[in-house]
Order: C-alpha cells, then structure tokens, then sequence
C-alpha cells in the first residue's frame, strides 16, 4: 500500500494504532494541508530500535511515545502532488504545528524542544488533557 492525494487509505491505517487526540486533529490537519502524510504512529520494538540506532530517536523501546497503546505520536511528511516527491522541510512542519496550536489540539512539536529538534513529530500533550 502506498500514500495517495485525497483520502489517503495507508494515513487512516496508521491513525488507528494513534491516540483519540491524533485521531481527531489529523483529519483537520489533512484538509488544510492536503499534500500531509503520516509516516508512523505506533512503533514495535524492532522499528524503535532501528529509529534509535539510525539517529531518528533518542529513546530506547519502550520509552518512546511511539511505542504506547495507542501510539501518543504521529510523524508527518508531505508528498508534493506535482512530482510524487516526498518533502521534509521545517517551515511546512512549523505551519502545521502553528494551525494545531491555533485550534487548541493538545498536540506538542518536535521542532519545539530545545536540544532535539524533531520537526516531523507530533506529540499528544497529556498534561493538557
């Protein structure tokens, strides 16, 4: 199964292993910005330590929010329609996390922390709940 425009059928899989919070603000998130896909929610322990080992976390399973029942994260890339290319840039990242911020999800950046910058992550803020 691959990313496709629209209703992307391989994003609603990953949402379902996803907090009702990332369940709920994806949907919103997805028709504001169309070209947005989730690349993981949920990770099991082999795809944490691969994310770990390749510099992609700084956490160890399971200590990871990706690696909680239900996943209290969502990695986000874009697919520029045009060409199919998939893009990580910080300012589309940033725009997303300004629009979540705006409609009071209780959702956290990763290009918010201070010393690892994690521009694709969201993360649900359960201290806000």
């Amino acid at each position: 199964m691959k990313h496709t425009g629209g209703d992307c059928a391989l994003c609603a899989e990953k949402l379902k292993d996803a907090h009702p919070i990332l369940q709920e603000a994806f949907p919103r998130i997805k028709y504001q910005f169309p070209e947005c896909h989730i690349s993981c929610t949920f990770r099991d322990q082999f795809a944490q330590d691969v994310a770990f080992n390749t510099g992609h976390s700084r956490l160890k399973w399971p200590d990871s929010p990706h690696n909680k029942r239900p996943a209290l994260a969502m990695d986000l890339f874009q697919i520029r329609m045009s060409d199919k290319l998939p893009l990580w840039s910080t300012e589309y990242y940033r725009q997303i996390a300004d629009f979540c911020k705006l409609n009071r999800f209780n959702i956290f950046w990763g290009g918010w922390w201070l010393r690892f910058k994690d521009a694709p992550h969201f993360q649900v803020s359960l201290d806000q709940e």
